[in-house]
């Protein structure tokens, strides 16, 4: 019982995390090229953190490549279903809300199956060393990235020359 008094709160932060990222997706987005290009950042600069820190072995290699392969095709999968708008004074984007739900979902869970292990003494096992939490982390790092950069690439040729900065 004292388990799941101490990852319910987490499923419950979770869950709501998942619903407001799944209606964002949901809607028209103004394509705002300096945000995405921060985020693009701010994950290669996580992803090299992470993977300068592991020591490696063939398992791990292995896990980081399926992730970063599989991230890239889903990305590029996102962007051929993505709608994107010109009517208005700046290009907006529908991102599909199902691949990009998909991967935070998987990650989310992952991470919340991670610390419930870790919180009930069930394992002593750094997070990052487990090659299925490597396989979904770098899968998420890798699709926001490619993704991010496909939108940015695709509003700048939509993007009437008369507009452009």
């Amino acid at each position: 019982m004292h388990h799941l008094v101490t990852v319910l709160p987490i499923l419950l932060v979770v869950l709501a995390v998942l619903l407001f990222r799944i209606r964002r997706t949901m809607t028209a987005q103004p394509v705002r090229t300096p945000m995405l290009i921060s985020r693009i950042i701010m994950l290669a600069v996580l992803g090299a953190l992470v993977g300068g820190g592991l020591v490696p072995n063939g398992l791990i290699i292995v896990s980081i490549v399926v992730g970063l392969v599989v991230g890239v095709g889903g990305a590029f999968l996102s962007l051929y279903y993505t709608q994107w708008d010109t009517t208005g004074p700046e290009v907006r984007y529908k991102a599909n809300p199902y691949i990009g739900s998909i991967v935070v979902a998987l990650v989310v869970i992952r991470i919340v199956m991670d610390m419930a292990t870790f919180s009930a003494g069930g394992s002593s096992i750094l997070v990052t060393e487990s090659p299925l939490t490597l396989v979904l982390y770098y899968l998420f790092v890798a699709y926001w990235i490619v993704y991010y950069m496909g939108v940015v690439r695709r509003a700048r040729a939509l993007m009437p020359s008369t507009r452009r900065g």
